[in-house]
């Protein structure tokens, strides 16, 4: 038997699509070259340590254009600030910046003391274009994983049977039952929700339960700093703390209203219940509680 798995039939094996194995390896899961000689590392230009590096060293290359007026040409941005706002405050600008993108590289060097060599897919952003995402896929279309790897990442992340386990005919913990929508005359308060991973929900209902990603949920916006949607942000938000918002937990943002109707739209669809999510309003009892049960069951 073969210690290793080609890209399709890990896929296939865990019933993904292309675009969605990028999550996997934000977790940790190790691609290798076709031959499973070298590792094949993150893109530097999706990698969080080379964005900031970049970030810092545009904003240094701006400012020895500044203070050398004539020998090099401002980039048409940095032209256009320059005219706004005058050569002197354009300085001063630009240092607080550099010193401020100094600041959050040592920060990411810090936090990911793992990753020396700033090539771990662990800290790989989402790339917000499309042909972006194709040009990794493209990348690791044909990789190779390890099946021990595999095994290991099967048992940390899902917690349920082996891809041997599915040969002796055990369902394994991400093929789940349709339990949407809900039959009628279903209530918010039968529903639990707990976010037992960075993009999984584990979603109980009178019908059954199921591991959901937040792809199926319909919440993912790849445009976005964190992938997520407006109401996607608040829906973890409210798994992190149980279910209730208000302004001594969550910072009031004038956005926060509309998003918490957004929010109140997509489950109401998502689930078929007509009722509100919440138990309350707002301006009554200056806080939002959802009438389902929602926690973060991630491990620290």
């Amino acid at each position: 038997m073969s210690e290793w798995i080609a890209c399709k039939d890990l896929l296939d094996r865990w019933k993904l699509k292309d675009f969605e194995l990028l999550d996997h390896l934000r977790k940790g899961l190790q691609p290798y070259s076709d031959y499973g000689l070298h590792p094949i590392n993150c893109p530097p230009s999706n990698h969080t340590w080379h964005k900031a590096n970049s970030i810092l060293q545009i904003q240094e290359r701006h400012l020895n254009f500044l203070e050398s007026p004539g020998v090099f040409k401002l980039p048409r941005a940095a032209e256009e600030r320059l005219i706004e706002i005058g050569r002197p405050k354009l300085k001063e600008e630009l240092r607080r910046k550099i010193t401020e993108a100094k600041e959050e590289l040592s920060d990411i060097e810090k936090k990911q003391n793992d990753d020396k060599e700033h090539t771990s897919w662990k800290y790989c952003i989402k790339p917000d274009k499309e042909s972006e995402v194709k040009k990794i896929i493209l990348d690791l279309e044909d990789s190779l994983y390890k099946l021990s790897d595999v095994e290991e990442f099967e048992r940390k992340n899902s917690k349920g049977p082996t891809h041997e386990d599915i040969g002796k005919g055990k369902e394994p913990s991400h093929v789940r039952k349709d339990i949407f929508p809900c039959p009628p005359g279903t209530k918010w308060q039968e529903i639990t929700m707990e976010l037992v991973d960075n993009d999984k929900v584990r979603i109980k209902t009178p019908q059954g339960e199921g591991l959901y990603t937040y792809l199926e949920l319909k919440m993912i916006d790849r445009r976005s700093e964190n992938g997520l949607t407006m109401p996607g942000v608040l829906f973890k938000k409210f798994a992190e703390r149980s279910g209730v918002i208000h302004s001594e937990n969550t910072k009031y943002d004038s956005i926060l209203p509309d998003t918490a109707k957004r929010l109140n739209r997509k489950l109401k669809d998502l689930f078929g219940i007509e009722d509100s999510i919440y138990s309350d309003h707002y301006k009554k009892r200056k806080a939002y509680i959802t009438s389902f049960r929602i926690d973060d069951k991630r491990e620290s």
